[in-house]
């Protein structure tokens, strides 16, 4: 198991995709440049997200995948993500719909980053509130 904070990596992709999504030409027809980001910010989660279940020991009872950082300098504000059993298939599911409304999302010929815009936004308040 690699010691690589995976739930935090988890939720800055699709911020880090809403930035280049939020740098993209202006003068795309078809808001090419931020579907190509949205595509690739979309696959990349969803291919790291598959490393939670290969790594999984069902038979530990704890959160795992477990990342604490303080706030502020502080003991007494922490920031805390874990995934336990419940919560890893929807990490998963949530990731792989997300993939799935991009791809659909794709073929479209309407000049529409402010909607692939306000999807990873909406992403990004998902993935914070999933673990």
């Amino acid at each position: 198991m690699l010691n690589l904070p995976i739930l935090p990596i988890l939720i800055c992709i699709p911020l880090i995709g809403l930035i280049f999504i939020l740098l993209s030409s202006e003068n795309d027809d078809f808001a090419l440049q931020s579907k190509r980001s949205a595509l690739w910010t979309s696959a990349s989660n969803f291919m790291l997200s598959l490393y939670l279940p290969f790594n999984f020991d069902k038979d530990i009872p704890h959160f795992q995948f477990v990342n604490s950082f303080e706030w502020f300098n502080s003991e007494n504000l922490k920031f805390s993500l874990g995934v336990d059993g419940l919560s890893m298939p929807f990490i998963i599911l949530s990731t792989f719909l997300i993939l799935l409304c991009v791809i659909f999302l794709y073929p479209q010929k309407k000049k529409k980053y402010e909607n692939v815009f306000s999807f990873f936004y909406f992403v990004g308040i998902i993935f914070s509130r999933n673990f």
